[in-house]
């Protein structure tokens, strides 16, 4: 999986579950339309400035979303493992994140 595809799918799921509508995260981000929904569908690589609009849209820090992208990957990348290996430093700061 590329990274703006599991960064899409990342943003997708948090819009979702906050029950926010494509137009309200880029109104609240002030991103245009197309390009938030070009980057839900993973087709544009998207740059810093572009991560950190849609975090404030969706009312999180652009770490959040660069960390969730991060963990997406990896748990699609190694399937058999269901927790964050002990070796990530990061695992009990961010313990609600590590599924």
């Amino acid at each position: 999986m590329r990274f703006n595809e599991a960064l899409g799918e990342v943003i997708r799921e948090e819009r979702i579950a906050q029950g926010r509508t494509l137009r309200e995260v880029s109104g609240r981000g002030s991103l245009s339309l197309g390009h938030l929904c070009d980057t839900e569908l993973g087709n544009k690589e998207p740059s810093s400035q572009i991560i950190e609009a849609i975090a404030v849209g969706l009312g999180k820090s652009p770490y959040e979303l660069i960390l969730e992208t991060g963990l997406k990957m990896y748990r699609e990348s190694t399937p058999e493992l269901l927790f964050a290996p002990k070796s990530f430093e990061w695992s009990d700061q961010y313990s609600d994140l590590v599924k």
